[in-house]
């Protein structure tokens, strides 16, 4: 039973047919068009393809991609549902992919914060990324985002430490904010007080002591709950769309997620 939750909804994954009614879906999604000025006509590789939306909408402008996810399950998802014939799925953890070819864009969203060691990461973008290449990451704002203690995330950083990260790997790197409106931030506001009243009824904080996985099943579940508080059951949930967001390079800190653009 557990195991086909987890198959069927995470908290780590946005999925268009479940996610359609809720903001974290357009969230993700305006990153992918912010990466699009990089990935037009270019060879792309995505680490972290999840449920494919994203990646068939960047293929409908790039020469070719290829989506790679550890996840079997969300690979053949993504080939079933999002096709194109310069788009390829390949079920693969970044640290044993071994293309005969580099790519002139890597991009990888939403999926830095789930690796325990950096250093790997950046190994295998060396290996995958042509010369004169470009890398383009999303991960959420640790000073905003660490409030719920997500059990999927090893770190969620700031932006001063995520910024000298990547500088010690790359000669260019420019850091971007996603910031939300003020619907998005009133939503926001209202998931952090819920997240904090239901930690607040552990007080003694045993839910430190229970195993990892376990907490990412429940993560799953009350994410789940929150997803539908927060979006599903609004009155306003079919009028969120990637307009809700922007990108830039101010108010770093106040920021919901952070892209970094590595050359």
């Amino acid at each position: 039973m557990v195991i086909l939750f987890r198959k069927l909804f995470t908290a780590e994954r946005t999925n268009e047919v479940q996610d359609r009614n809720s903001y974290f879906f357009y969230q993700h999604q305006k990153v992918y068009d912010f990466c699009k000025r990089w990935t037009k006509d270019r060879t792309v590789l995505e680490i972290g393809s999840g449920g494919g939306f994203g990646t068939y909408n960047i293929s409908r402008s790039a020469e070719s991609i290829v989506g790679i996810d550890n996840d079997a399950h969300a690979v053949r998802q993504s080939q079933s549902l999002y096709k194109n014939d310069n788009l390829t799925y390949v079920h693969s953890d970044f640290r044993s992919y071994f293309p005969t070819r580099q790519f002139d864009v890597i991009i990888s969203l939403q999926v830095f914060e789930h690796i325990k060691e950096p250093s790997i990461f950046f190994d295998a973008v060396k290996r995958l990324l042509s010369k004169n290449g470009t890398l383009i990451i999303s991960t959420p704002n640790g000073l905003k985002q660490s409030f719920n203690e997500n059990p999927y995330h090893y770190k969620e950083y700031p932006s001063e430490e995520l910024s000298t990260l990547f500088n010690r790997h790359f000669k260019l790197v420019t850091l971007y904010g996603l910031h939300g409106d003020k619907t998005i931030m009133s939503l926001e506001k209202k998931r952090r007080n819920l997240v904090l009243r239901l930690f607040q009824l552990d007080f003694l904080h045993i839910r430190a002591l229970v195993p990892r996985k376990i907490r990412q099943v429940m993560f799953d579940f009350f994410a789940l709950i929150m997803r539908a508080l927060l979006g599903q059951n609004s009155k306003i949930s079919n009028q969120f769309t990637t307009n809700n967001f922007s990108i830039s390079r101010k108010s770093l800190d106040k920021s919901l997620d952070f892209i970094v653009v590595c050359n």
